[in-house]
């Protein structure tokens, strides 16, 4: 634990609103590097349950998700703090280990590197006709709604072996996951309802009908009869449904809207494939994905955090996009430097609940913006960015619609600049 002298701050005293509030765009609060600074570990209150321990420094974080006193299932039977009505949780991710062990065993081999490396022709195929249709169509396009959402559940749904006719349907159910006030409660619980029912239907079915993907290999370790039961195992095919869908999508999206920012990062982008695998891990450090710290964990015995006591029983709520801009870690946190060296971020999580999907995401992100870049020679916003709407009612941060134009497709690579504009200012 902290090394710093341990102190019990009044429990009497309320505790800050949170979420904090967001400009449009992807600037972060100044609220988070003022209490990285002074105040790193302190009391929120979240619009639903109870009040939690905000954790805002990479090493506290890392602390928390990886430490044995914290616990994800200690949340279960709790009013955990979070920004929805409903619970967030389920599945896996409700679990510790060994629990939580076993049952990401059942589908991890499907998110090994070689596993994910054969999608990539796959992958690739899907965004370069979706990018063809798109230039078809002409211009102005929404590259949310015609390229990166439509490319996003097409490549989960290849994963998962979700039928063709369905990916409409998985498209709307999945997005209620998300939703902090988009959808009415109700609604929300329906389309979670359809969903669980949709995929324990093509689990059920395949038990019976051997098929394609990962529902398929669940479906034969569920007629083995001696692992976890179809409820585990279809919250689990959820869990890597929801997860794999809009995030990767949103960040997407955020990621073109930086770059379009100063054209000279995706000229200097597209002069070198080898380096957009870099440029995609400083986009998923730099992009304030969440809106908030969501799945809390709850302190198993009494602690010192960041020179905090913490009891047992108390709950924690970490911000990983907070984690990421902390200057004790990352040079200059607050530039986005296309060719940093190191990047130890933590947009994926870790410990034992690290982002199973992270190399699918990456490597979606990264055949994406290689087709983008490669594909369109001048790919700018069509809308000025005071003109752009973001989504305020859901748990990623990203504009509800990004319009984008171009005048030709690109012919050839453009020449590398002079100076590379890796390390360029912060923008928006």
């Amino acid at each position: 634990m902290s090394a710093a002298a341990e102190h019990e701050p009044p429990r009497d005293l309320p505790a800050c609103p949170f979420p904090f509030a967001h400009r449009p765009g992807l600037v972060m609060p100044a609220e988070y590097e003022r209490l990285r600074r002074e105040e790193p570990v302190s009391r929120v209150r979240l619009p639903y349950g109870e009040d939690a321990w905000l954790v805002v420094r990479h090493r506290d974080v890392r602390e928390v998700l990886a430490g044995p006193a914290f616990s994800r299932a200690a949340a279960v039977g709790r009013d955990a703090p979070r920004i929805t009505p409903q619970d967030s949780g389920g599945g896996m991710l409700d679990l510790d280990p060994p629990e939580h062990t076993a049952l990401r065993r059942v589908v991890s081999a499907a998110f090994s590197a070689r596993r994910i490396a054969g999608l990539e022709a796959t992958v690739t195929a899907t965004a370069e006709e979706l990018l063809r249709r798109m230039l078809a169509q002409g211009p102005p396009a929404d590259l949310l709604a015609d390229f990166a959402l439509p490319l996003s559940v097409r490549t989960i749904c290849a994963l998962l072996g979700v039928p063709d006719e369905d990916h409409d349907r998985v498209a709307s159910s999945s997005r209620a996951f998300h939703s902090t006030g988009e959808l009415p409660v109700d609604e929300v619980g329906r389309r979670v309802q359809a969903t669980f029912d949709h995929l324990h239907g093509l689990l059920t079915e395949r038990v019976h009908r051997p098929g394609p993907g990962l529902i398929g290999e669940v479906a034969g370790v569920l007629a083995g009869g001696d692992g976890p039961g179809p409820v585990e195992l279809t919250w689990l095919l959820v869990g890597l449904l929801v997860a794999g869908y809009e995030s990767t999508a949103t960040q997407l999206v955020n990621s073109v809207y930086l770059l379009t920012a100063e054209p000279e990062r995706m000229r200097w982008l597209r002069g070198d494939r080898e380096r957009i695998g870099p440029a995609v891990e400083e986009l998923l450090r730099y992009v304030p994905l969440q809106t908030a710290g969501v799945f809390p964990r709850y302190a198993t015995r009494d602690v010192t955090l960041g020179g905090v006591a913490i009891r047992r029983g108390d709950a924690v709520l970490v911000d990983l996009t907070s984690a990421d801009r902390d200057g004790d870690v990352f040079a200059d946190p607050d530039r986005l430097d296309l060719a940093r060296p190191a990047n130890p971020h933590v947009a994926f999580g870790h410990g034992a609940h690290h982002c199973l999907g992270a190399p699918l995401a990456r490597l979606e992100l990264r055949v994406a913006l290689t087709v983008l870049l490669h594909g369109v020679a001048d790919l700018r916003p069509a809308v000025a960015p005071q003109r752009l709407l973001w989504r305020r009612t859901s748990l990623v941060r990203g504009p509800v619609a990004l319009p984008v134009t171009w005048t030709v497709p690109a012919q050839s690579p453009a020449q590398v600049p002079a100076q590379s504009p890796g390390s360029g200012s912060n923008t928006r």
